[in-house]
């Protein structure tokens, strides 16, 4: 087994910084496409256990391309909330204690006949 020394680095390098915003188009086409498989293997209705097994499976996905685009000293973490579509209002928050300089977040929804998804990333940088 070996020992790795400390860094003491309180930021990453300049040219190592990761942006939230990058991962939007990749996350929106995979939640897309998820969400209208969904959909059609559930055309009569919402159905609870699907989208149960729906928001695990996004979250799972979600963390593992966010990881495979992040940067090394980064923790994703992936907040997916999913629910049926009956034409109600649902707003979803939180709030986030961070630095400013280096970690961010983006958010995205989707919507079907039957069901709607709000999925959060958080992009954390780890010292």
């Amino acid at each position: 087994m070996f020992r790795l020394e400390n860094t003491y680095k309180l930021g990453p390098d300049h040219n190592k910084r990761f942006y939230a915003y990058k991962l939007q188009p990749n996350i929106q086409e995979l939640i897309t496409e998820k969400m209208d498989n969904c959909e059609k293997m559930n055309s009569t209705g919402y159905n609870p256990k699907a989208c149960a097994n729906l928001t695990r499976e996004l979250a799972d996905s979600i963390r593992r391309e966010a990881k495979n685009m992040s940067m090394p000293r980064y923790k994703i973490v992936v907040h997916v909330v999913g629910g049926e579509n009956s034409h109600q209002d649902v707003r979803v928050g939180s709030r986030c204690l961070w630095n400013l300089d280096f970690d961010s977040c983006i958010s995205l929804s989707y919507k079907t006949r039957h069901m709607w998804v709000s999925v959060v990333i958080y992009v954390l940088y780890a010292e």
